[in-house]
């Protein structure tokens, strides 16, 4: 998992409970998390709103690959990093539709 990696870095709970966003970043995964509120008035919910792009640019000049939207109490905050993984992982695999065929 890359909380294991000592190359990872996502805040804890509390900076995000304080209306905290963070971009980072880990071996090509781009990533940006940011608290938000989700519901009507009587009904907010605080959540982690998330997303990822690969390569070397900032946000605003990438294609987002995927989002996610999670409970911003701690065990969003575990989400929010096993979502983090899987988005890595994927980005670590090959995508078969790219690939080429080396038949002839």
């Amino acid at each position: 998992m890359i909380s294991d990696d000592s190359f990872f870095y996502l805040p804890n709970l509390y900076t995000f409970q304080n209306k905290n966003a963070f971009f980072g970043s880990f071996r090509g995964l781009r990533f940006y998390v940011k608290p938000t509120e989700e519901g009507e008035a009587d009904h907010k919910r605080q959540m982690f709103q998330c997303c990822v792009w690969y390569g070397e640019y900032c946000l605003e000049e990438s294609e987002v690959v995927a989002e996610a939207v999670f409970p911003l109490d701690a065990d969003g905050h575990a989400q929010v990093i096993q979502w983090l993984d899987e988005q890595y992982q994927r980005m670590s695999k090959p995508d078969p539709k790219t690939e080429r065929s080396h038949e002839p």
